[in-house]
């Protein structure tokens, strides 16, 4: 076995922690969906990366032939997760989001999280930028009600705002 299996397999236990980890997360708020689904597509993503493992593994036709058609199986069910995933951060039920993001090309930023908001009410939005303060002053974007962050920031400063912005009511 070479390398490209052996990153696989890295990859394969990194997904399935991923996986539990966000289950758990999820399990403990119960409040937010998207932590759930993410756990579920880790989980298939990581079911296709281990037999794609065994795959590459195999020794005989049939061994092959049957880990071709689990990957097959498990690689359909991950991209309506995906969509399912997409949508729920979007914020857009899954039926509408393609006609919704073609639509929103010609919206300012400040439109856009208010159409979505429209769409669903307690729908919450983080606007970052690396445009300075008086720039978004200017095009609406930025007021005192809405979440803001200035670009560059630390992974830290994201996170709380982040926490902060979903913990409001």
């Amino acid at each position: 076995m070479g390398p490209i299996v052996y990153s696989n397999i890295v990859i394969e236990g990194m997904l399935a922690f991923a996986a539990l980890h966000y289950f758990l997360l999820w399990w403990r708020l119960r409040r937010e969906r998207v932590l759930l689904i993410f756990s579920i597509f880790a989980a298939i993503v990581s079911v296709v990366i281990a037999v794609t493992v065994s795959l590459i593994a195999a020794d005989s036709i049939g061994g092959a032939q049957r880990a071709l058609n689990l990957r097959t199986t498990f690689g359909i069910l991950a991209y309506p997760l995906l969509l399912w995933l997409v949508s729920e951060i979007a914020s857009v039920r899954p039926g509408r989001l393609g006609n919704g993001l073609r639509s929103c090309r010609t919206l300012s930023r400040r439109d856009l999280a208010d159409r979505l908001r429209k769409e669903r009410s307690g729908l919450k939005v983080l606007f970052m930028s690396g445009y300075t303060d008086d720039t978004l002053l200017r095009h609406g974007v930025y007021e005192a009600r809405e979440a803001f962050l200035q670009k560059p920031f630390a992974l830290q400063a994201f996170a709380s705002k982040v926490r902060q912005i979903l913990d409001q009511e």
